[in-house]
């Protein structure tokens, strides 16, 4: 799974968004599985207000939305 799966699936699940294409992702840079996405920078519609605590409580470990 690359890590726009888990960035996407971490504010699906934090209830911030419903699916990347409904609320108008954009991405600056690639995230293929097994490419490095240190300093990935994107951009969404948010349904309600993020709380980054929880977004990154769906993330792997040692990995955060900042």
């Amino acid at each position: 799974m690359g890590v726009e799966n888990y960035i996407e699936n971490a504010f699906i699940e934090s209830g911030c968004i419903t699916s990347f294409k409904d609320n108008f992702y954009i991405s600056t840079s690639r995230t293929d599985t097994g490419v490095n996405a240190i300093s990935n920078i994107f951009t969404l519609d948010l349904e309600k207000k993020p709380n980054l605590d929880q977004i990154n409580d769906f993330l792997p470990d040692r990995k955060s939305v900042v």
